[in-house]
């Protein structure tokens, strides 16, 4: 646990050999190897908290694309289209299942990969905001990859999600949360 939550430049190991034990029995239950690896993925998620809001995005994508599936099935939203845009059925289900995912999301990193991090003043304001953003962002790479390189709707939503993952991340990270100061003794 030191050596992942400081900033150490150099590391040094002093090797320990165990012995057979001699008496008594090992305290070792499965109640405390459970904990242990509780506390280790609770560490590879301090380490590594990409790969934290990467498992968020992912459980978001799947509801994201799940929803939207069952939304492109509704007949009325098929007959809506905008006057611009055309065979554009595909948006309205788009930004629907979007705003769950954005909702879930944000519950899911404040539980998990932002655990332990100070929520800015209005963080949940400025959670919104940042995905409405991305998702103008989405939504516009969804319309590009359907009406002018024809993907179908689903792919190209998947796609257009998955490029503006890393956005999200960094926006997230430095605008919505941040570290808090450590305690001072």
């Amino acid at each position: 646990e030191i050596l992942v939550r400081s900033k150490f430049k150099t590391v040094t190991e002093v090797p320990y050999t165990f012995e057979p034990r001699a008496r008594g029995e090992s305290k070792l239950s499965r109640r405390i190897m459970g904990q242990y690896l509780r506390q280790l993925m609770e560490l590879y998620s301090y380490k590594y908290q990409v790969l934290n809001f990467m498992v968020v995005g992912g459980i978001g994508f799947i509801i994201n694309m799940g929803l939207y599936s069952l939304l492109t099935l509704i007949p009325a939203l098929k007959t809506f289209e905008f006057n611009q845009v055309g065979k554009s059925y595909y948006l309205p289900p788009f930004v629907l299942s979007s705003l769950v995912a954005i909702i879930s999301n944000y519950l899911m990193n404040r539980a998990s990969t932002f655990k332990g991090w100070k929520e800015q003043k209005g963080g949940f304001g400025r959670y919104i905001l940042m995905s409405l953003a991305t998702l103008v962002l989405d939504t516009a790479l969804l319309f590009v990859f359907v009406d002018k390189f024809n993907l179908a709707p689903q792919p190209a939503a998947a796609l257009a999600i998955l490029i503006v993952f890393v956005a999200r991340f960094f926006i997230a990270r430095s605008w919505v949360w941040k570290k808090k100061a450590p305690a001072k003794n």
